[in-house]
C-alpha cells in the first residue's frame, strides 16, 4: 500500500498539493505514517497477487481512496468505491467522502459514479 500510495503521489498530487515542495515533505514520513495508523480500517483490491489499490474508512466516511496511478481509467476504482458503498450503506444512511478540491481527476471521478459535492 505505501509503494502505491508514494508512486500515485509522486505522479498525481504536484499540481494541487503544494507543488514539489509539499508533495516531497509529504513523501518523506507522513503518507507512511497516516497508512501505518490506519491499517486496520484499509480495505484492498488485489489482482494477480498485488495489492492494485486500497481504501481507508473511518465510520462512515471514505478518508482514503487509492488505485495505483499506472492502473487508472480501467475500472478498478469504480469497483473499490461500489465495494465500500456496499459495505457502508447497510450501517450509515448517509456516507461521505473527502477530496482535496484541486483533485480535479480525483472529483471528476467521483462525480461521474453518482457522489454529490455538499461541501468545499
Amino acid at each position: 500500500m505505501q509503494a502505491i500510495a508514494r508512486r500515485t503521489i509522486d505522479k498525481n498530487y504536484r499540481v494541487f498539493f503544494g507543488g514539489d515542495e509539499g508533495v516531497d515533505w509529504f513523501l518523506s514520513g507522513p503518507s507512511d505514517d497516516y497508512l501505518a495508523e490506519h491499517l486496520g480500517s484499509a480495505e484492498v483490491i488485489v489482482g494477480n497477487g498485488q495489492v492494485l489499490g486500497f481504501s481507508v474508512c473511518t465510520d462512515n466516511l471514505i478518508d482514503l481512496m487509492m488505485i495505483d496511478h499506472e492502473r487508472h481509467g480501467g475500472g478498478l476504482g469504480g469497483r473499490l468505491l461500489a465495494h465500500m458503498e456496499n459495505n457502508l450503506f447497510p450501517r450509515y444512511n448517509t456516507i461521505r467522502l473527502e477530496s482535496f478540491a484541486g483533485n480535479h481527476k480525483a472529483n471528476n471521478f467521483y462525480l461521474k459514479h453518482g457522489w454529490k459535492i455538499i461541501k468545499t
